[in-house]
């Protein structure tokens, strides 16, 4: 079971979505031009997506703190999960 730290800390684990759909993307950094350009398309669309019943998660290996300065710069409300440890992405190849 994969759970990782969200932008406030708090542990999301991936079994929670099961049975749900869920669009999980992996980037490498936050406030990188295309990553930003990428968080910010998929947060315009959330409520589409939401509308099809899918939870937009991103993961990427920054810190729980430089997702809440990410998320809040650019009013981010994609659930954005930390990997230091990288072992999401690794399990998923990214």
């Amino acid at each position: 079971m994969f759970c990782l730290p969200d932008a406030r800390g708090t542990s999301v684990c991936l079994e929670t979505f099961r049975g749900t759909w869920v669009v999980l993307y992996f980037y490498p950094r936050d406030n990188t031009p295309g990553c930003t350009i990428e968080a910010m398309q998929f947060n315009a669309a959330l409520r589409k997506f939401a509308e099809l019943g899918a939870q937009v998660i991103g993961v990427s290996a920054d810190s729980q703190e430089s997702h809440r300065a990410f998320a809040e710069r650019h009013n981010l409300f994609i659930l954005l999960l930390s990997d230091t440890g990288h072992t999401v992405l690794e399990a998923y190849d990214s």
